[in-house]
């Protein structure tokens, strides 16, 4: 039986069919082996599915008692053929559209596990794919993208990475935006790009950093600091209010200290 697990499949579809009386919607399954139906073909139209009922569909790892991990839960596109110029096959992962009117699309929630006790919790990573070892190519790219408005004058969904709130005495977690750093002699480290969208007709979007005086800057590894006091406005070959701003360029790590 372990051999044919695709003939297995089939059967216990039909099996399920039969005993709800053809509609497999009601019906059950619970397994506590392995059941392997690639290559199935009858099933959606060649793409095997798993559908939930209309309110949900949960895939677990097998949860621990004792000292050991809770089971993984892995969803992977198949390798394409060795040798072949093929691609290595897409996972996707959406919200459910909304069929009604102003309705809501589903949510697509990446998290890690919460952490009991002293521990922490889980990382949640979202990775590209490296390019093939030896081979020219780039690795695959990350992106982070709000949703476009398709109504009329609708807002462009925000894109926000932020760190985590603190509790007590720590302290919140950082959100960190660092570019790519090259290996060997030759290349060139990644560079970070700042910028707001493109105007196409209308106002200019703005660039800010810090929302209040009290919000520390600092550049090339200095020090951050909160907003510097007025300088008074200077009169003549006034030395004063240019060694003050001095410092303030010196604070901030924009020029070098004397």
């Amino acid at each position: 039986m372990c051999g044919n697990n695709q003939g297995l499949g089939i059967k216990l579809i039909a099996l399920l069919n039969e005993l709800d009386g053809g509609d497999m919607s009601t019906g059950s399954l619970t397994l506590t082996g392995t059941l392997d139906v690639a290559g199935v073909s009858t099933l959606a139209g060649g793409v095997p599915s798993i559908v939930g009922s209309d309110n949900s569909l949960a895939i677990t790892g097998q949860a621990q008692t004792t000292t050991v991990n809770g089971g993984a839960v892995a969803i992977a596109g198949a390798a394409s053929i060795a040798g072949a110029t093929g691609n290595g096959g897409e996972v996707t992962v959406a919200g459910g559209a909304s069929g009604s009117t102003n309705g809501n699309g589903g949510l697509i929630a990446t998290y890690g596990g919460d952490g009991t006790g002293t521990g922490s919790g889980g990382t949640a990573n979202l990775y590209a794919g490296a390019s093939g070892s030896g081979a020219t190519g780039s690795g695959g790219a990350v992106g982070v993208t709000g949703g476009d408005a398709a109504s009329t004058n609708g807002t462009g969904g925000p894109a926000v990475v932020a760190g985590g709130e603190a509790t007590g005495t720590g302290s919140g977690g950082a959100a960190t935006l660092t570019a790519g750093a090259c290996e060997g002699a030759g290349g060139t480290a990644g560079s970070v790009t700042i910028d707001c969208g493109a105007a196409n007709g209308g106002t200019v979007g703005a660039i800010n950093i810090g929302s209040a005086a009290a919000n520390k800057l600092g550049f090339h590894g200095a020090t951050a600091v909160v907003r510097a006091d007025h300088i008074a406005d200077a009169s003549g070959d006034d030395a004063t209010a240019v060694n003050a701003i001095l410092v303030v360029l010196e604070n901030l790590g924009l020029v070098a200290s004397s």
